[in-house]
């Protein structure tokens, strides 16, 4: 794993920043909650969910050092058929 790392380095030192694309994905749905909140001590937090969720909600974003490259969203969840176009 050290040796992988190392040629890793090697190649980001080499590579011009501006040419770095980075792509994230991330989903919602309308039955997500809050994972943690705070509260009084020996109070519980409810919070209402409806009870037919509905379909997820896909976000992928691009983004290179000079700003957004694109942003779109998708219902249901990403496969590669639908990534690609």
């Amino acid at each position: 794993m050290a040796a992988k790392r190392t040629a890793f380095l090697k190649w980001m030192r080499r590579t011009d920043p501006r040419r770095l694309i980075f792509v994230d994905e991330a989903g919602a749905h309308i039955a997500m909650g809050r994972s943690h909140v705070w509260v009084q001590r020996g109070e519980e937090y409810v919070e209402a969910r409806p009870m037919n969720w509905g379909d997820n909600l896909t976000l992928i974003g691009a983004v290179r050092q000079e700003g957004w490259l694109t942003l779109r969203t998708k219902w249901r969840a990403l496969n590669t058929e639908s990534f690609i176009q």
